[in-house]
């Protein structure tokens, strides 16, 4: 909520969180909400560890575009988001693994965020990638 978010669903252990464009992009909040999430895992991490003997890590992807939004369902009515941003965004999140990332985004999305110098974060080329079902590579960085 802090970065104007919204939490569109749960799908098992994973989270997804849209914004409307000009929010997202303002203040680097869909950037910004990594950093939050990460320093409130942080605080907790003795409780982590003492109730379920880990510290729980996470993974992101972003990109930005238009998505189609319609009612689905007959009996069981949903919102939902669906299009080629939401399939870039989670084949995006699953090339963290295999690069040992746990924040990458499209070029495309970080020029539409502009500088995030003020926001304390590095960001590292990786280059242009083949994504699953995309007919041409996109540019990814990795954010740390």
């Amino acid at each position: 909520m802090n970065h104007h978010g919204e939490i569109y669903k749960y799908v098992g252990d994973e989270v997804i969180i849209t914004w409307p464009e000009k929010k997202g992009a303002r203040d680097a909040n869909a950037v910004r909400v990594y950093q939050a999430i990460r320093r409130a895992l942080v605080r907790k991490t003795d409780q982590y560890e003492l109730k379920y003997g880990f510290f729980p890590v996470f993974r992101c992807g972003l990109h930005f575009g238009p998505v189609v939004v319609g009612e689905m369902g007959l009996t069981r009515q949903e919102i939902a988001f669906s299009g080629d941003v939401m399939n870039t965004a989670a084949r995006i999140q699953s090339e963290c693994r295999p690069r040992n990332e746990t924040f990458l985004a499209s070029g495309e999305a970080l020029d539409r965020i502009g500088s995030l110098h003020a926001y304390d974060f590095t960001l590292t080329s990786q280059g242009a990638v083949p994504l699953r079902g995309k007919s041409r590579e996109v540019a990814i960085l990795a954010l740390r």
